[in-house]
């Protein structure tokens, strides 16, 4: 992930944090990718609730010792993979505020990129089965707090880049109702009434660009 990071930016990985050692060698990294991968899909198939550490030991073929020596918990494991989603995200946000190639699109092309890359990550799915897991964990609603304000910062600061017109506070309800809303189209309720995410994600584009157009000057 780069290490370039703009003013305002809040760091919120915990990745080294939560874990009791850290997985260095390939077979390692290899076994951590592993219960992560076990836990979402329990996660997507029961529900977080339905998470515990024996079954997500079985789901990925590992001994409950081999868990504990990386994990202390079923929390610390939820919280590491969102942890790694999150950077994911924010090394995307760097790199749109980083590369020289990217900083040199109009702004209509540069938003259509930036969502093309985000759903990349969000094929991944982590957020959508794990988002009923922010109203159990403190430590994970205050990331979903501070990812939320990323979101808003990001929006914002490309606005500003782009020379919206109007005034900071209407930048940041824009940038607000874009995160509610996006945020909203992979909750579960939205997954089930949309025929694909694809048709989801591409009203959504759709309503950004119209709804940033309003406020970019004609020549950018």
């Amino acid at each position: 992930m780069s290490s370039h990071r703009p003013a305002g930016f809040l760091v919120t990985s915990t990745s080294n944090i939560v874990l009791l050692r850290q997985p260095r060698q390939a077979r390692s990294r290899e076994l951590v990718e592993k219960i992560c991968s076990a836990t979402v899909a329990i996660a997507r198939e029961s529900g977080v609730l339905a998470v515990n550490t024996n079954d997500i030991a079985q789901r990925a073929g590992v001994d409950i010792s081999s868990l504990y020596r990386f994990f202390p918990n079923k929390a610390a494991i939820l919280q590491y993979i969102v942890s790694q989603w999150l950077d994911q995200v924010r090394s995307i946000w760097d790199r749109y505020e980083s590369d020289p190639q990217l900083l040199q699109l109009d702004w209509e092309r540069y938003f259509c990129r930036l969502s093309s890359d985000w759903q990349s990550v969000d094929t991944q799915d982590y957020y959508h089965a794990l988002q009923d897991a922010w109203s159990i964990y403190p430590e994970l609603a205050s990331m979903d707090v501070q990812h939320r304000e990323n979101y808003i910062a990001f929006f914002v600061r490309q606005m500003k880049r782009f020379g919206a017109t109007g005034a900071r506070k209407e930048w940041i309800d824009l940038a607000m109702y874009l995160y509610i809303v996006e945020d909203e189209i992979h909750s579960k309720s939205a997954n089930n009434a949309f025929s694909t995410l694809r048709a989801g994600r591409s009203l959504f584009l759709e309503s950004m660009l119209y709804h940033l157009g309003k406020i970019m000057p004609a020549n950018k």
